[in-house]
């Protein structure tokens, strides 16, 4: 049987996309993994479409407070396909809005370390290098997130709004500062902007 081709393969991914995104992440779990098998199965692995379904998968599961598979597949750990998607995802294939997307997914995954020594360095490294992009680009859907994650992810970290440590709140506001980007007044919550299209 002829393997899909590459287009026949994000037609099916931006299906899957228009699932996740119509507030319906668990249905939307099962048809990304299919993709992503159907891929191997054919043995013609597309490493832009694994990048793509790979995000979307990941979206899907934190959109479902599945936190544990998110960061096992994150890791490279399950499924047996894991490590080759993370490659994809890690390999340049993305956009550099979809790159910032999946930046912000890391950032949350660094920020479930109970340790806030192991958590806080890699979330603000991730978030960071949005901003430097979005800001750059004026992407403002990232801007937006990865402010409000920032200090959402902050406020994990510490366990409440009250125990951040005066030093990680003025380093945040400093640089917010210095970018010109506004600090939000509202209560601050994880934000997955939305994917862009694929190509």
């Amino acid at each position: 049987m002829t393997a899909p081709s590459e287009a026949e393969l994000c037609a099916r991914g931006a299906a899957i996309d228009a699932t996740l995104f119509a507030k319906d992440p668990r249905a939307a779990i099962p048809r990304y993994q299919a993709l992503l098998d159907g891929m191997v199965a054919s043995g013609e692995v597309s490493a832009y479409v694994g990048a793509k379904a790979s995000l979307g998968l990941l979206y899907a599961h934190i959109a479902v407070a599945d936190f544990t598979t998110a960061h096992g597949f994150w890791l490279g750990k399950h499924p047996e396909t894991a490590k080759l998607w993370v490659e994809c995802l890690e390999a340049g294939q993305l956009s550099g809005h979809d790159q910032g997307c999946y930046f912000l997914v890391e950032a949350f995954l660094h920020s479930l370390a109970t340790d806030p020594k192991r958590a806080l360095p890699g979330m603000k490294q991730r978030v960071i290098a949005v901003l430097n992009w979005a800001v750059t680009h004026r992407d403002d859907e990232l801007v937006i997130a990865a402010v409000s994650n920032w200090k959402f992810h902050l406020v994990e970290i510490f366990g409440g709004a009250n125990a951040i440590p005066a030093t990680e709140e003025v380093e945040r506001r400093s640089w917010l500062s210095v970018n010109g980007v506004t600090v939000p007044a509202d209560q601050p919550r994880l934000i997955l902007p939305t994917l862009g299209a694929w190509q």
